[in-house]
Protein backbone atom coordinates (compact mmCIF):
# COMPACT_ATOMS: atom_id res chain seq x y z
CA UNK A 1 0.00 0.00 0.00
CA UNK A 2 1.28 3.91 -0.98
CA UNK A 3 2.38 5.46 2.09
CA UNK A 4 -0.49 8.21 1.72
CA UNK A 5 -2.89 5.22 0.59
CA UNK A 6 -4.21 5.94 4.50
CA UNK A 7 -5.81 9.29 3.22
CA UNK A 8 -7.43 7.50 0.45
CA UNK A 9 -9.84 5.36 2.83
CA UNK A 10 -13.40 6.98 2.24
CA UNK A 11 -14.73 8.17 5.84
CA UNK A 12 -17.58 6.21 4.72
CA UNK A 13 -15.70 3.16 5.26
CA UNK A 14 -17.41 2.29 8.63
CA UNK A 15 -15.40 0.83 11.79
CA UNK A 16 -16.56 -2.63 11.13
CA UNK A 17 -14.39 -2.77 7.87
CA UNK A 18 -11.36 -0.95 9.84
CA UNK A 19 -11.94 -3.96 12.44
CA UNK A 20 -11.76 -6.78 9.82
CA UNK A 21 -9.00 -5.37 8.45
CA UNK A 22 -7.46 -4.65 11.21
CA UNK A 23 -7.95 -8.51 12.27
CA UNK A 24 -6.54 -9.24 8.88
CA UNK A 25 -3.18 -7.50 9.43
CA UNK A 26 -3.77 -3.91 7.72
CA UNK A 27 -1.87 -2.09 10.60
CA UNK A 28 -3.37 1.13 8.85
CA UNK A 29 -6.72 0.44 9.57
CA UNK A 30 -5.94 -0.37 13.51
CA UNK A 31 -3.92 3.01 13.13
CA UNK A 32 -7.20 4.52 11.98
CA UNK A 33 -9.03 2.56 14.56
CA UNK A 34 -7.09 4.09 17.47
CA UNK A 35 -6.93 7.02 16.71
CA UNK A 36 -10.46 7.88 16.64
CA UNK A 37 -10.50 6.55 20.47
CA UNK A 38 -6.69 7.58 21.20
CA UNK A 39 -8.61 10.96 23.37
CA UNK A 40 -11.13 9.40 24.73
CA UNK A 41 -8.71 6.52 26.07
CA UNK A 42 -6.10 8.72 27.52
CA UNK A 43 -9.24 10.51 29.10
CA UNK A 44 -9.97 7.44 30.94
CA UNK A 45 -6.47 6.24 31.46
CA UNK A 46 -6.13 9.86 33.19
CA UNK A 47 -8.88 10.06 34.95
CA UNK A 48 -8.06 6.64 36.38
CA UNK A 49 -4.42 7.33 37.78
CA UNK A 50 -4.40 11.25 38.07
CA UNK A 51 -1.13 11.29 35.99
CA UNK A 52 -1.01 12.78 32.60
CA UNK A 53 2.60 11.45 31.84
CA UNK A 54 1.35 7.34 33.43
CA UNK A 55 -1.18 8.02 31.10
CA UNK A 56 0.64 8.71 27.99
CA UNK A 57 2.63 5.57 29.28
CA UNK A 58 -0.48 3.46 29.96
CA UNK A 59 -1.74 4.70 26.31
CA UNK A 60 1.03 3.52 24.20
CA UNK A 61 1.17 -0.30 26.56
CA UNK A 62 -2.35 -0.03 25.18
CA UNK A 63 -1.78 0.37 21.54
CA UNK A 64 0.82 -2.29 21.69
CA UNK A 65 -1.70 -4.60 23.63
CA UNK A 66 -4.36 -3.64 21.57
CA UNK A 67 -2.48 -4.54 18.10
CA UNK A 68 -0.86 -7.85 19.51
CA UNK A 69 -4.35 -9.26 20.54
CA UNK A 70 -6.51 -7.55 17.58
CA UNK A 71 -6.68 -10.85 16.16
CA UNK A 72 -8.39 -12.31 18.78
CA UNK A 73 -11.82 -9.59 18.70
CA UNK A 74 -14.56 -12.19 18.46
CA UNK A 75 -16.99 -8.59 17.64
CA UNK A 76 -19.19 -9.72 20.66
CA UNK A 77 -18.93 -6.57 21.76
CA UNK A 78 -18.19 -2.60 19.79
CA UNK A 79 -14.44 -2.13 19.29
CA UNK A 80 -14.39 0.45 21.25
CA UNK A 81 -15.90 -0.92 24.16
CA UNK A 82 -13.04 -4.34 24.11
CA UNK A 83 -10.45 -1.24 23.34
CA UNK A 84 -11.51 0.63 26.25
CA UNK A 85 -11.30 -3.07 28.20
CA UNK A 86 -7.97 -3.39 27.23
CA UNK A 87 -7.20 0.11 28.97
CA UNK A 88 -8.41 -0.85 31.92
CA UNK A 89 -7.23 -4.00 32.34
CA UNK A 90 -3.20 -2.30 31.39
CA UNK A 91 -4.52 0.07 34.61
CA UNK A 92 -5.40 -2.60 36.62
CA UNK A 93 -1.53 -4.32 36.04
CA UNK A 94 -0.12 -0.91 36.86
CA UNK A 95 -2.03 -0.45 40.12
CA UNK A 96 -0.27 -4.03 40.71
CA UNK A 97 3.08 -3.11 39.79
CA UNK A 98 2.65 0.37 41.48
CA UNK A 99 1.43 -1.09 44.98
CA UNK A 100 4.95 -0.93 46.47
CA UNK A 101 6.06 2.57 44.97
CA UNK A 102 3.05 4.61 45.77
CA UNK A 103 4.11 6.94 48.01
CA UNK A 104 6.88 8.22 45.87
CA UNK A 105 4.44 8.71 42.78
CA UNK A 106 2.35 10.64 45.31
CA UNK A 107 4.87 12.82 46.24
CA UNK A 108 6.34 13.12 42.37
CA UNK A 109 2.71 14.66 41.48
CA UNK A 110 2.75 17.25 44.10
CA UNK A 111 6.54 18.41 43.71
CA UNK A 112 5.85 18.88 39.72
CA UNK A 113 6.34 22.65 38.55
CA UNK A 114 3.97 24.75 36.84
CA UNK A 115 4.65 24.52 32.98
CA UNK A 116 4.58 27.77 30.94
CA UNK A 117 2.98 31.44 32.00
CA UNK A 118 -0.96 30.66 32.01
CA UNK A 119 -3.78 32.67 32.24
CA UNK A 120 -5.76 33.22 35.58
CA UNK A 121 -9.31 30.92 33.55
CA UNK A 122 -6.60 28.22 32.70
CA UNK A 123 -4.76 28.24 36.24
CA UNK A 124 -8.18 27.81 37.56
CA UNK A 125 -9.31 25.22 35.24
CA UNK A 126 -6.16 23.47 36.03
CA UNK A 127 -7.00 23.34 39.62
CA UNK A 128 -10.65 22.08 39.34
CA UNK A 129 -8.98 19.36 37.15
CA UNK A 130 -6.45 18.82 40.10
CA UNK A 131 -8.76 18.98 43.27
CA UNK A 132 -11.14 16.61 41.14
CA UNK A 133 -8.12 14.33 40.00
CA UNK A 134 -7.24 14.27 43.36
CA UNK A 135 -10.62 13.80 45.05
CA UNK A 136 -11.15 10.66 42.21
CA UNK A 137 -8.09 9.25 44.02
CA UNK A 138 -9.58 8.60 47.14
CA UNK A 139 -12.46 6.47 45.73
CA UNK A 140 -12.32 2.62 45.36
CA UNK A 141 -10.95 1.76 42.66
CA UNK A 142 -14.70 -0.37 41.56
CA UNK A 143 -16.03 3.16 42.09
CA UNK A 144 -13.27 5.29 40.37
CA UNK A 145 -13.03 3.03 37.23
CA UNK A 146 -17.39 3.49 36.93
CA UNK A 147 -17.83 7.44 37.76
CA UNK A 148 -14.81 7.53 35.24
CA UNK A 149 -16.41 5.72 32.40
CA UNK A 150 -19.83 7.01 32.77
CA UNK A 151 -19.35 10.81 34.16
CA UNK A 152 -16.05 11.54 31.96
CA UNK A 153 -15.94 9.06 29.01
CA UNK A 154 -20.01 9.45 28.48
CA UNK A 155 -20.16 5.84 27.89
CA UNK A 156 -23.57 4.23 28.49
CA UNK A 157 -24.46 2.03 31.21
CA UNK A 158 -24.19 -1.19 28.94
CA UNK A 159 -21.18 0.16 27.75
CA UNK A 160 -19.29 0.25 31.31
CA UNK A 161 -20.94 -3.30 32.41
CA UNK A 162 -19.29 -4.38 29.30
CA UNK A 163 -15.81 -3.02 30.06
CA UNK A 164 -15.95 -3.76 33.81
CA UNK A 165 -17.40 -7.29 32.89
CA UNK A 166 -20.58 -6.62 35.20
CA UNK A 167 -24.00 -6.03 34.80
CA UNK A 168 -25.83 -2.81 34.15
CA UNK A 169 -27.85 -2.76 37.83
CA UNK A 170 -24.55 -3.14 39.27
CA UNK A 171 -22.72 -0.33 37.56
CA UNK A 172 -25.94 2.06 38.57
CA UNK A 173 -25.44 0.68 42.51
CA UNK A 174 -21.76 1.80 42.11
CA UNK A 175 -22.34 5.03 39.95
CA UNK A 176 -24.75 6.38 42.84
CA UNK A 177 -22.55 5.38 45.57
CA UNK A 178 -19.07 6.85 43.65
CA UNK A 179 -21.27 10.21 42.98
CA UNK A 180 -22.46 9.83 47.02
CA UNK A 181 -18.77 9.36 48.29
CA UNK A 182 -17.09 12.23 45.64
CA UNK A 183 -19.56 14.74 46.75
CA UNK A 184 -18.30 14.20 50.89
CA UNK A 185 -15.11 14.09 49.52
CA UNK A 186 -15.15 17.46 47.53
CA UNK A 187 -17.14 19.05 50.19
CA UNK A 188 -14.61 17.81 53.46
CA UNK A 189 -12.12 19.43 51.64
CA UNK A 190 -13.52 22.41 50.54
CA UNK A 191 -14.37 22.65 54.10
CA UNK A 192 -10.15 22.34 55.04
CA UNK A 193 -9.85 25.32 52.66
CA UNK A 194 -10.50 28.91 54.50
CA UNK A 195 -13.34 30.90 53.50
CA UNK A 196 -12.22 34.17 51.07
Amino acid sequence: MPPNALSLIPESFSNAVLVQRAIQGDDRAFSTLLAEYRDRIYSTLFGLTGDRDVAEDLLQDVSIKAHQSIRNFRGDSQFYTWLYRVAVNRWKDWRISMSRRREDIIEEMFDRTPGPFRTEASLEAKEAEEILSRALQELPDLWRQVIVLREIDDLSYDEVASVLSCSTGTVKSRLFRARSRLKDILLRNNRSYPAE
